[in-house]
């Protein structure tokens, strides 16, 4: 999405003020009044017990917890059915290992995408059912929308809990579900890490663990799972708010303490050597191949990764992961080549259909169309049911509930506000193109102020340092955008063939900043040597 960025700042520095100052100021702007809870999140343990209290009773949550004993005294099967991108990855692998290391017999299930779609699937179930025979089914990252899936489980006399963040639909709600974890403020992995630390407390409180069970288990949670959960919440791109920002705060710092060979390779084959990371290392580095399993391989093999017992295997599906996300990189480079003819624009919408474009990469097509065109977008590709479609929104446009309003027939919908996934027939498709060349939705461009006018002088390694205290950056908690006004001084270009250039320029108060351009094919500045030009750029 295209960003109009005004040169107008909230605040003008022009005296001499430390970068703890500085810092003072952004906060106070940015409304945060619990200092010491933004800038020292709690534990996640401590939001536990409010989260579990908004969907279901206690009398529900003991029902779920007696299942459980009886499910390990009897030995039974446990099912976790996840979904198949980097949350549903993480989410899965999170349940599995902390029920695998509680003496539970326990086996992970991820949907083929093209075969059987996102989520519950009468054709999924049956094969659960018939491979498993599960005593329980805990579904994680979908299964709001389930009802129907869930009367399923039901009729095979199959308890399911469903721990998930999507958007409910009041006519297909869940609740005849065992018991729901859900919550629109976090991403289903921690979802699922809370929810493994809540059965661990239950389970060991109430003597059911070995010692030695409840040492490992405790081990895991306070460093790989959480890590894992704050993977698959930046991945998902949860706002880090509140109790999400306790997650991703403590779960980056958890990078430093994992001991899983298969976490420990998805970092190394990243290129990632940090031992605490930051929110930006995983939503580009370490998400990317996670997701691509899910986009062009077996989401199933993402979790073997994830849960190797040893590091050659956990090298063996990482070299799997590089190939797959090389291939998926090359895929949507060649779709995006001839996506113009594709192209359905109207006054409020981008609609591009791909006959022969790979399920798995609906998403970031869509997600390119919305930064091209500056409206929602949906891509779609031939299934064997009709149309599959991901839709990416503009920010502050609910697309999935504005998608459900349309007089549409749609097959299957779901999602959140800035995305959504939906399955349409082929003849009910010239219906939908239809009605949003009718739809009149009125989208701006966000305007993006810089939080402080600063000049150069002030723009130290000390700066930096100290805004690393707001840090994790993303969504909900962007990093903080600088503006100087300011004389454009000097190109010059090194390298070996001179590919690489540095801007010089100079502020109002005779400071100089230099900026690099790597790999520059020319100049974008129109300014030339001596115009005045603004200068924005990010603290983080």
């Amino acid at each position: 999405m295209k960003k109009s960025i005004t040169k107008q700042a909230r605040r003008t520095i022009t005296t001499a003020i430390s970068p703890y100052d500085i810092l003072e100021m952004l906060l106070h702007d940015r409304g945060i009044e619990d200092l010491s809870t933004y800038l020292q999140p709690p534990h996640p343990d401590s939001i536990e017990e409010a989260l579990w209290n908004t969907e279901h009773d206690q009398g529900s949550l003991n029902s779920f917890f007696e299942l459980l004993k009886k499910v390990r005294e009897s030995k039974g099967t446990i099912v976790i059915y996840g979904d198949y991108d980097a949350d549903g990855i993480t989410s899965t692998t999170i349940l599995w290992k902390a029920f695998n290391e509680m003496g539970f017999r326990v086996f992970p299930y991820i949907p083929n995408r093209k075969t059987e779609g996102y989520g519950f699937s009468h054709k999924g179930i049956d094969h659960v059912c018939e491979v498993y025979s599960p005593a329980l089914v805990l579904a994680v990252d979908h299964g709001i929308v389930a009802k129907e899936h869930v009367s399923y489980f039901r009729e095979k006399r199959i308890p399911v809990v469903i721990i998930d963040h999507h958007q409910k639909d009041p006519d297909n709600y869940p609740d005849n579900a065992l018991y729901l974890f859900y919550s629109t403020e976090y991403s289903a992995a921690a979802l699922s890490y809370l929810a493994a630390r809540r059965i661990y407390a239950y389970l060991r409180d109430s003597g059911q663990l070995t010692p030695m069970q409840a040492v490992l288990v405790k081990k895991l949670l306070s460093a790989d799972l959480l890590a894992l959960a704050a993977l698959g919440l930046v991945a998902d791109v949860i706002p880090l708010i509140g109790g999400a920002r306790s997650v991703a705060y403590h779960g980056l710092k958890a990078f430093s303490r994992i001991s899983m060979p298969g976490l420990k390779t998805l970092c190394a084959i990243s290129g990632v050597v940090r031992k605490e990371l930051r929110s930006y290392e995983v939503g580009y580095y370490l998400a990317p191949r996670l997701n691509a399993f899910g986009r062009i391989g077996e989401a199933l093999d993402g979790v073997r990764l994830l849960c190797s017992p040893n590091s050659h295997m956990a090298e063996r599906f990482g070299a799997m992961a590089q190939d797959l996300n090389k291939k998926r990189q090359i895929l949507v480079e060649s779709a995006m080549k001839s996506i113009e003819e594709t192209v359905h624009e109207s006054a409020s919408f981008i609609v591009a259909l791909g006959e022969e474009w790979e399920e798995g990469i609906l998403g970031l097509i869509a997600g390119k169309l919305v930064s091209a065109y500056g409206k929602p977008a949906i891509a779609l590709t031939k299934g064997e049911k009709g149309y599959k479609a991901s839709g990416r929104s503009a920010p502050g446009f609910a697309m999935t509930k504005f998608l459900r309003s349309l007089p549409v027939s749609f097959a299957s919908i779901g999602g959140h506000d800035g995305a959504c996934g939906l399955t349409i027939s082929i003849d009910e498709y010239p219906r939908l193109l239809e009605t949003l060349s009718q739809s009149e939705i009125v989208i701006n461009p966000p305007k993006v102020s810089a939080d402080l006018d600063i000049p150069f002088s002030h723009i130290t390694h000390s700066l930096f340092e100290v805004l690393q205290k707001m840090a994790p950056f993303g969504a909900g908690n962007p990093d903080p955008l600088f503006f100087s006004q300011s004389t454009l001084h000097a190109i010059k270009s090194f390298g070996k063939t001179s590919q690489h250039l540095i801007y010089s320029f100079r502020d109002g108060y005779n400071d100089f900043l230099d900026i690099i351009h790597f790999n520059a094919q020319a100049s974008p500045l129109r300014s030339k040597n001596g115009e005045s030009c603004g200068v924005f750029f990010y603290g983080g």
